[in-house]
């Protein structure tokens, strides 16, 4: 399944221009169907795929409309149909990012870019069942929609409840998980482990108590996994590595960031900026491109981590390394 939220001031024109466009893939029979609706003042757009290839039919088209009409989207998939709930507050995430420079954003997730793939199956599934054991299917639900929003009000608007309704079901939440989901490390680790396979029923669960705060040996500790991260990060700045760390661990905060490695919060703005270019453009507002960040630091960090007090620094001031 695929989903695009798209808004504007011309939604009525780009609804029936798409509508001529698809309607012939809503004949019976089909391996893919497009569905449009207008839902509060923004067109809708899912694509479902019967176990058919994207090919990138969809994306073209809302492309070509978006760019048309001057209308903004953001795109949410692949992902289950399950997920759609889902699907819908990722897509609302990166539509607020778009801008008239980028008119189409989409929201990314880990395993999208291939990493839950690519951990040993036996340690992951087992770890990730141990951690999501006390956990119902709406518990799950919850979280997935929250962490890969980074929102509770986008939240509280993908499940129809209230942001105070979401706040307190997150202190459960914590409560049962025994962790703090405050903490960065611990919600990527979670994210990740909500994305994990299901387990088979000859599946072992790790004994003991399992710990959010730190992956078991064996997950990110693997040639596969530092390879995937390496070839994310490759090309960072020394100084842009541990600012990006240092901000992802304060929630995307910039003041709080600055204020840990001593520089002024245009300095960061600038930094970050730049290591959104070393990285091929990535678009750093999304939160599950925050979760797999904070992964990919963490399968490739350097003895005794990304500290700030490790900033290469000249005069008492940062300098660019070679």
């Amino acid at each position: 399944m695929i989903k695009a939220r798209v808004t504007g001031p011309d939604i009525p024109t780009a609804h029936q221009v798409l509508w001529r466009a698809v309607s012939p893939t809503l004949t019976p029979g089909r391996s893919v169907y497009v569905l449009l609706g207008q839902l509060e003042g923004e067109l809708v757009v899912v694509e479902l795929h019967g176990g058919a290839p994207d090919d990138g039919r969809l994306l073209r088209l809302v492309s070509r409309v978006t760019d048309r009409h001057n209308l903004l989207a953001g795109l949410a998939g692949p992902m289950p149909l399950d997920e759609v709930t889902a699907a819908y507050a990722d897509a609302a995430v990166a539509r607020h990012s778009a801008s008239p420079a980028r008119r189409i954003v989409p929201a990314t997730a880990v395993g999208a870019s291939g990493l839950a793939q690519l951990l040993p199956a036996t340690p992951y599934t087992s770890w990730a069942a141990a951690v999501l054991k006390p956990l119902t299917p709406d518990h799950r639900h919850l979280l997935t929609v929250w962490l890969r929003t980074g929102s509770i009000p986008c939240t509280a608007t993908a499940l129809d409840i209230s942001p105070g309704t979401v706040r307190a079901r997150l202190r459960e939440l914590g409560q049962l998980l025994r962790t703090d989901l405050a903490d960065a490390g611990v919600r990527a680790h979670l994210l990740l482990a909500l994305r994990a396979p299901t387990p088979g029923p000859d599946t072992p669960l790790r004994a003991g108590r399992v710990s959010l705060r730190v992956l078991p040996y064996g997950i990110l500790d693997t040639q596969a996994a530092r390879t995937w991260a390496a070839g994310l990060l490759d090309g960072l700045d020394a100084h842009l590595r541990i600012a990006l760390a240092c901000w992802l661990r304060h929630h995307a905060k910039t003041a709080p960031a600055a204020a840990e490695l001593h520089v002024h919060r245009t300095t960061l703005t600038l930094w970050l900026a730049q290591a959104a270019e070393q990285l091929g453009g990535l678009h750093l507002d999304d939160a599950t491109t925050h979760a797999e960040l904070h992964l990919a630091l963490e399968a490739t960090a350097p003895d005794g981590g990304d500290d700030p007090a490790r900033l290469p620094r000249r005069g008492g001031r940062t300098y660019r390394q070679p």
